[in-house]
């Protein structure tokens, strides 16, 4: 992701897959910063695959905060679907 150019248009989809692999791998902090540079939007795999993506996202974000023992960030509310998306 580091050669990757700041506006190309895949590195969110990047993100989005890479946030999920940590979370699921235990490593909470890495996948924070993944999720912070996210924003709290959904719309891309592996949320896209549940039936409720924003959901889905919110506890992964919700199990990365748990994990790296930053629980102040949890406050920062749900995440929103994209324009067009149903929630």
């Amino acid at each position: 992701m580091a050669a990757a150019a700041p506006g190309d248009p895949r590195l969110p989809y990047v993100r989005h897959i890479l946030a999920g692999a940590l979370v699921v791998a235990g490593r909470g902090r890495e996948a924070l910063e993944q999720f912070r540079a996210l924003e709290p939007w959904v719309g891309a795999e592996p949320w896209t695959c549940h039936p409720d993506p924003a959901a889905a996202f919110d506890h992964a974000r919700a199990v990365a905060v748990y994990r790296s023992g930053r629980w102040p960030w949890l406050l920062a509310g749900p995440a929103r679907p994209r324009a067009g998306q149903q929630r």
